[in-house]
């Protein structure tokens, strides 16, 4: 059998029992027998020494906590087939004596315990040195973003402006600009009467137009800059080539005075002449500066409509909705062949009677991008033999009188 005799080396049938002496003889039975010289036994503290048998000399069995003692190898004369049991240490009791004869599984006292297993150093395994890698805890790698994010100053902080965000204080990350010092001096001098004619020359306008219309009574000064607005617009495209809205405002107020009308009426009248032409704010240039047996018939009929847009347009303010009746029927004629109502006589607002003959003599005598002005003395001809058709004859040899005494001027240059 591989694992050699299954029977003792004595059958246990054959072997006679002991001889068992007296506790209080003094001679030893004498060895021989399948299990030793049992009575060579004693008590831990005074057994006397026993001739080995075949478990060896059990006498040398070290007591628990007493101190080691080194092993005695086996004397029996035949091989165990369990090899040299005996030679196996006490767990936890390393054997100190001479290498014993090893078995059939060697020797194992050799095998280290693997708490006290020395590591490994080189490439282990397919895996590599697994004992060369550091513990997370104790690891030297970069930190974080969350940890960069969180820094705040020191040797680890972020220094980049794009995480600047995240410190409460960006102090570090702002450019300090140089601090620029007062240099001591003498105060400087000013000429109070050289300063105001510097502010009044600043403040005149080179435009005669606007300075007609910021000196025009009964309104603030932010709708008058909305009436100087309007008016710059329209002569920036219109036909006439050097403004035309003040100088209807002028004439009609030299025949409203001249014809004996009222404070308030030449007030309004004022005010009606500069914005007479506001409904052309939404014409284009080049139909503006045509002229007139040159235009298409949607042309005119957009040229015939501008009293109707500019009469709308006024209603919407409040402190200009009293001129809307004056706008709308300002190309009113005499006779009722105007427009855009076609209205005749009285039937046509007094003041919008004014500035028909204030706007048709300056018409006349203007000059325009395309030609020349008429002269006074025959634009006055025109006016004298359409009065009564055309224009109001009251109002037409008003304006000839103021002329002849030099009132208002015969054309404007």
């Amino acid at each position: 059998s591989p694992w050699g005799s299954a029977e003792p080396a004595v059958p246990f049938a054959e072997a006679p029992p002991a001889p068992v002496s007296e506790p209080d003889s003094a001679d030893a039975a004498a060895p021989g027998s399948a299990w030793g010289n049992l009575d060579a036994i004693g008590s831990p503290a005074n057994g006397a020494a026993a001739t080995p048998g075949q478990w060896g000399n059990l006498d040398a069995t070290v007591a628990s906590g007493a101190q080691p003692a080194a092993a005695q190898p086996a004397t029996a004369t035949g091989v165990n087939p369990w090899g040299e049991l005996d030679s196996i240490a006490t767990p936890g009791v390393a054997a100190t004596a001479g290498t014993p004869s090893s078995g059939q599984w060697g020797n194992l006292d050799t095998i280290p315990t693997p708490a006290a297993a020395p590591a490994q150093v080189g490439n282990g395994g397919a895996w590599g040195n697994l004992d060369a890698i550091p513990t997370p805890a104790a690891g030297g790698g970069k930190p974080s973003l969350a940890a960069m994010a969180k820094s705040k100053g020191g040797g680890g902080g972020v220094s980049s402006p794009l995480m600047a965000s995240f410190h409460k204080d960006k102090s570090k990350f702002t450019q300090q600009m140089p601090v620029t010092e007062f240099v001591d001096g003498p105060p400087v001098e000013i000429d109070e009467v050289a300063a105001q004619a510097k502010l009044q020359e600043i403040l005149s306008s080179a435009n005669p137009t606007s300075d007609y219309v910021f000196a025009t009574p009964g309104l603030d000064a932010r709708m008058l800059g909305r009436i100087d607005g309007w008016v710059s617009q329209i002569e920036l495209k219109d036909k006439y080539a050097h403004g035309h809205a003040r100088q209807v405002a002028e004439y009609s107020v030299a025949i409203a005075t001249q014809a004996g009308l009222s404070a308030e009426e030449i007030s309004m009248v004022r005010l009606a002449g500069l914005v007479h032409d506001v409904g052309k704010l939404g014409a284009a240039a080049s139909v503006l500066q045509k002229p007139d047996d040159e235009l298409s018939d949607s042309e005119l009929l957009l040229m015939m409509k501008h009293p109707l847009d500019g009469a709308e347009l006024l209603e919407s303010f409040p402190d200009l909705k009293q001129l809307a009746p004056i706008v709308r029927a300002h190309h009113e004629e005499y006779d009722g062949n105007g427009y855009p109502a076609g209205l005749k006589g009285d039937d046509i607002p007094l003041l919008a009677r004014v500035i028909h003959v204030a706007d048709s003599y300056h018409q006349l005598t203007s000059p325009m991008r395309f030609r020349a002005g008429m002269s006074p003395t025959d634009a006055q001809q025109v006016l004298t033999k359409g009065a009564g058709k055309q224009w109001d004859p009251r109002f037409v040899e008003a304006l000839i009188l103021s002329i002849m005494q030099q009132k208002v001027p015969a054309a404007f240059a």
